[in-house]
């Protein structure tokens, strides 16, 4: 569907938004660590050579957030809004590099540091499911007490949650309660 690195940078970015914004994970209250730069850096290795502080990667989560959820609720002009004017302020230009035998099409913030290279890849990829019509694949998990945010990258776009836990949680209070009414 998306190339690898449309797909990293997918998961990156909800990565990103899970672990960096307040709200309800897997059936409880969640609070980002006050470490949350070393925890992301733990899944994001460009993001951890950057040298990004817990301020400046909660105010990535924050920003990437607030377009995730434009675009899971289809509110495309308000997505497209909040993408053009991040993209306006970093000031991305396009670079070509080499993999392998291959070139690669990237784009590099004007200032050139590395969380800022790391939000304009983050911000391209969820652009690119604007573009692609693809948006329905990001969503707001569907489990009561868990707003986390999945990417759905199975063939048939039916992914409804965030995580097995939570798609495990759902089903066991759906039996459960099945069996009450029994």
């Amino acid at each position: 569907m998306f190339d690898e690195y449309t797909t990293s940078d997918l998961i990156g970015a909800v990565a990103l938004i899970n672990e960096g914004t307040p709200g309800w994970r897997r059936g409880h209250p969640y609070t980002p660590p006050d470490n949350l730069s070393s925890e992301f850096m733990s899944q994001d290795h460009v993001w951890a050579s950057s040298g990004a502080n817990a301020e400046q990667t909660a105010a990535a989560a924050r920003l990437v957030r607030r377009v995730a959820e434009a675009c899971a609720a289809t509110k495309l002009t308000q997505a497209v809004s909040e993408l053009n004017q991040a993209l306006h302020d970093l000031a991305p230009f396009p670079i070509f590099s080499r993999h392998g035998q291959d070139y690669r099409l990237h784009y590099h913030a004007q200032s050139n540091i590395a969380t800022d290279n790391r939000m304009v890849a983050y911000l391209v990829a969820l652009g690119t499911l604007i573009t692609w019509k693809e948006w329905h694949r990001l969503g707001s998990c569907n489990a009561k007490r868990c707003d986390r945010m999945y990417i759905d990258l199975t063939r048939n776009a039916s992914k409804r949650f965030c995580s097995a836990a939570c798609m495990t949680r759902t089903k066991v209070a759906a039996s459960r309660a099945r069996l009450i009414q029994k």
